[in-house]
C-alpha cells in the first residue's frame, strides 16, 4: 500500500511539474533570448486598417475611436463591426473614417463572425497593407499603432501586441492580477517566440 501511494504521489508531482518547467523555460528564454531589432524605416509607413468587433459597446466605443483616430496616419482607416447590437454602437461610430456595420443574423454572432464580416468589407473596399484587430474596450498607447504596423510589415508575419491592464485597484488582489497579466501577456509570449525561433 505504501508503495502504491508513493508511486501515485511521484506521478502526481511529475505531472504537476511539467507546466512549472514549461513556464520556467519560457521565462529563461524571455530573459536571455531577447534580440535587438534594427530600426524601422521611418520613410515607409504601411497603410493600416484597424478592425474593431463590437457587441453592445455604445458606452465605450466613442472613447476607443477617439483614441484610435489620434494614432491613424494618412491613408489609414478604422472599421467597426457592430455584432448583433441592441444599443447605439453602430450609430456612435458611423462617421467619416469609421464604419458601423449592420448587425448580422442572430444565428451568426460572436467575434469570429464579426471579424469575418470586417475582413470581407475590407476586401470589397480595398484591402490595407496591415489589418490590426482591436477590442472595443481597448486603447492604443502613443505611437503604438505605428510600431505595431511597422513590426508586422518588417517581419511579413502576424504580430501580437502587448496587452496591459489599467485601472486595477492597489489592493493585494489587484497586485496579483497585474503580476499574472504580465506573466501571461508579456513574459510567456516572448519566451515562446524565442523557443520557436531557436527550434526552427
Amino acid at each position: 500500500m505504501v508503495l502504491v501511494m508513493s508511486a501515485l504521489l511521484i506521478t502526481t508531482a511529475a505531472v504537476l511539474a511539467v507546466p512549472v518547467l514549461v513556464l520556467l523555460l519560457q521565462a529563461l528564454a524571455a530573459r536571455f533570448g531577447r534580440k535587438r531589432q534594427g530600426p524601422a524605416d521611418e520613410s515607409v509607413r504601411p497603410k493600416a486598417a484597424v478592425l474593431i468587433p463590437a457587441h453592445n459597446e455604445a458606452d465605450a466605443i466613442a472613447r476607443t475611436l477617439a483614441n484610435v483616430k489620434e494614432e491613424l496616419a494618412p491613408g489609414d482607416r478604422v472599421v467597426v463591426v457592430a455584432d448583433n447590437c441592441s444599443d447605439d454602437t453602430a450609430l456612435t461610430c458611423g462617421d467619416g473614417r469609421s464604419r458601423g456595420r449592420a448587425p448580422r443574423g442572430s444565428q451568426l454572432r460572436g467575434k469570429g463572425y464579426a471579424l469575418d464580416t470586417g475582413v470581407r468589407y475590407l476586401e470589397r473596399t480595398g484591402p490595407a497593407d496591415v489589418v490590426v484587430v482591436l477590442d472595443a474596450d481597448c486603447r492604443f498607447q502613443v505611437r503604438s499603432l505605428r510600431s505595431l504596423v511597422e513590426a508586422c510589415a518588417r517581419r511579413d508575419a502576424p504580430t501580437q501586441s502587448l496587452y496591459e491592464i489599467v485601472g486595477v485597484s492597489e489592493s493585494s488582489l489587484g497586485t496579483i492580477a497585474r503580476f499574472a497579466w504580465v506573466i501571461k501577456g508579456r513574459l510567456r509570449p516572448i519566451g515562446y517566440m524565442h523557443l520557436v525561433c531557436h527550434a526552427s
